[in-house]
């Protein structure tokens, strides 16, 4: 059996436009490592990518930035973001029967949030494309790597 060692855990943090599939890369993380990390939905990133959505103002940016540099100082979190095609989210909405949501707007918006973030910290953010690679298979890759 597979071990993993627990003194190298990793606070992985996720982050996505909607249906690229981070669910499914927290799953297929703990089923990996036997959730030997900790994962964590979202993050000050995706908070960040929020306020600039919805315009939620100066104030709470500069907090989430704070935020964000308070995580780039730790040396064991990364970041997992993912993104598809706006065709792709919209055909995976209509599958799955998810609320659709403005996709070009939210890729710009979080493309933002991921500028900022490389901006403000040295964070290690990762992005993957899930439009034609299936998210199981990214994190399959990454394993080895990253987490």
């Amino acid at each position: 059996m597979k071990q993993y060692p627990t003194e190298k855990r990793k606070l992985v943090i996720l982050g996505e436009v909607g249906r690229s599939g981070k669910s499914t890369a927290w799953e297929e993380i703990n089923k990996q490592t036997k959730y030997s990390h900790y994962v964590m939905d979202r993050g000050p990133i995706g908070f960040l990518a929020y306020d600039f959505i919805y315009d939620k103002g100066e104030e709470l940016v500069e907090k989430h930035g704070e935020d964000i540099r308070k995580l780039a100082e730790m040396d064991d979190v990364v970041v997992l973001y993912f993104i598809a095609s706006p065709e792709e989210l919209e055909n995976r909405v209509r599958k799955t029967g998810h609320e659709p949501v403005d996709y070009d707007l939210n890729l710009r918006l979080y493309t933002e949030a991921l500028q900022f973030a490389s901006d403000t910290a040295n964070l290690d953010i990762i992005v993957l494309d899930t439009t034609e690679i299936h998210v199981k298979d990214h994190i399959k890759e990454l394993s080895l790597i990253h987490i």
